[in-house]
């Protein structure tokens, strides 16, 4: 089976945290700090590593995330659709002169794009993601 391109993309990406002297550095301080001397070095050989840890944390992070969406998906169709039409009344408002189909399909497919924006961003604010 062939891995996706963002999925080596991804691994690219967790493998370079591991090889990262810096993050090394820190984490031995940390295994310093919490364990001693003697445990430095212990997370490597348990297999911990910061990648790994970090992808776990970004898996997390994306299940929980698609939950969020699934379960709140017709309240986000609805409120976005509200509040689209809201945004898209108040701009036709403000024009003073004719407005073309085209112009109004567009503000109209824009409103409603931010909207599922804001509608999702503050979903993940009130669950603690962002």
């Amino acid at each position: 089976m062939e891995k996706s391109q963002s999925e080596k993309v991804s691994n690219i990406k967790y493998k370079r945290m591991d090889n990262d002297p810096d993050i090394k550095r820190t984490i031995t301080e940390i295994e310093r700090l919490i364990l001693g001397e003697k445990g430095i070095g212990l997370m490597d050989a348990l297999k911990i590593t910061p990648g790994r840890v970090q992808k776990q944390l970004d898996d997390e992070w994306d299940q929980e995330f698609e939950r969020i969406l699934e379960d709140n998906k017709d309240y986000i169709f609805w409120e976005a659709r509200k509040r689209s039409a809201a945004h898209v009344h108040k701009w036709i408002e403000e024009q003073k002169n004719e407005i073309n189909e085209e112009d109004l399909l567009s503000r109209m497919q824009e409103g409603l794009k931010l909207a599922e924006i804001e509608v999702v961003r503050e979903l993940l604010e009130r669950e603690g993601l962002i």
